[in-house]
């Protein structure tokens, strides 16, 4: 279900060019991979680096991001 909703989420929010709401599509993706045990799959890579790019500067959001992406780097 995950895999319907975030990428929809994430496309409305940057047709919309709401970046708050594109970093939550991707949180709740991760948060979702994390909660199946999916630390180390290209897939939660792929949504760290969204989360980076749509995360405020200098924010919480950012340290959620530098993190999800260390740990999908580390494997």
């Amino acid at each position: 279900m995950i895999a319907q909703v975030a990428p929809d989420a994430l496309l409305l929010a940057e047709k919309q060019g709401d970046r708050g709401r594109a970093f939550r599509a991707c949180r709740l993706a991760l948060d979702c991979l994390q909660a199946q045990g999916a630390l180390y799959r290209p897939e939660r890579l792929r949504w760290a680096e969204l989360a980076h790019r749509h995360a405020t500067p200098d924010s919480t959001e950012r340290v959620y991001a530098d993190l999800a992406l260390a740990q999908a780097w580390r494997r």
